[in-house]
């Protein structure tokens, strides 16, 4: 047997009806209650119980005190207050929170995830081509994180691991910055460890007359010998003569071989000091 039960306020043309739907006379809001609140602007029911869930119509305002209009993109739910004003999720310590976002055609497409077990806070986008942008001023985009984990800044298409991009008549510089009294380094690092093979570069590059991209020069790093307790390095220096690279350094366990003639001092005037020329 089901019994509706309800009240009605009614000033002027407008009428709010709080309503229950019940079985078996029995008031508790379960699998077969339900209970409304309904007002008759164009039929609305701002709010339904039924069962578990609570369903809200239009916008949710907790609180109150912020002279503020909320986006009308984001106040479906608003938290207003006078003070410190904030939103938690709290779980199980063996429990995570999440918030998700998705789209009628997928429910989970993007993550807000915290674990206490690995004690990971983790932003993700969970399907294959998703990607992740973080913008600063004036909603400028800053840093792109593209589906394939390359990280782009200044670009929203990285190229390579970390793509750092400029358009700019300026210098575009990297620093390296410690405070204190310990070095500043870059590493390079292979897992190579055969003779003779390139294991880590440095380029430089830039546009020819025809805005082509041309590789000037470059410096690499070898394994000469990979012997446990008697290992030796390589480095060479590269340049681009005539549309060719040429090694104009080698540095290596023998020493230094110089492709070409060795000039030290001034020498264009009486102040040269040496000058070293091969045949």
């Amino acid at each position: 047997t089901s019994v509706r039960t309800h009240l009605e306020a009614t000033a002027g043309n407008r009428t709010t009806r709080l309503e229950a739907i019940h079985s078996d006379y029995n008031y508790v809001v379960g699998n077969s209650s339900r209970l409304y609140l309904q007002t008759n602007d164009a039929g609305n029911t701002p709010l339904l119980l039924d069962g578990d869930n609570a369903t809200f119509a239009n916008h949710v305002i907790v609180g109150s005190g912020s002279s503020a209009t909320a986006n009308a993109d984001a106040d479906n739910l608003v938290i207003e207050g006078t003070a410190n004003t904030g939103l938690s999720i709290l779980t199980p310590d063996t429990s995570e929170s999440n918030v998700m976002f998705g789209t009628d055609s997928l429910a989970n497409q993007a993550r807000l995830n915290y674990s206490l077990n690995t004690v990971i806070l983790s932003l993700a986008t969970l399907s294959g081509s998703g990607q992740i942008a973080l913008k600063s001023g004036n909603n400028s985009e800053a840093i792109r994180i593209d589906s394939s984990q390359r990280v782009g800044i200044g670009t929203t298409s990285p190229s390579s691991m970390l793509h750092l991009f400029r358009n700019d008549t300026s210098t575009s510089e990297i620093l390296i910055e410690n405070d204190g009294t310990g070095d500043s380094a870059i590493s390079f690092r292979s897992d190579n460890n055969t003779d003779g093979n390139n294991f880590a570069s440095i380029y430089f590059d830039a546009n020819d007359e025809s805005n082509n991209n041309t590789r000037y020069a470059k410096i690499r790093a070898f394994i000469e010998d990979n012997a446990s307790g008697a290992e030796d390095g390589k480095l060479v220096f590269t340049t681009l003569i005539g549309a060719s690279d040429n090694n104009q350094l080698i540095l290596d366990s023998s020493g230094a071989s110089f492709a070409g003639d060795i000039t030290l001092g001034d020498t264009s005037s009486e102040n040269r000091t040496l000058s070293l020329q091969t045949n």
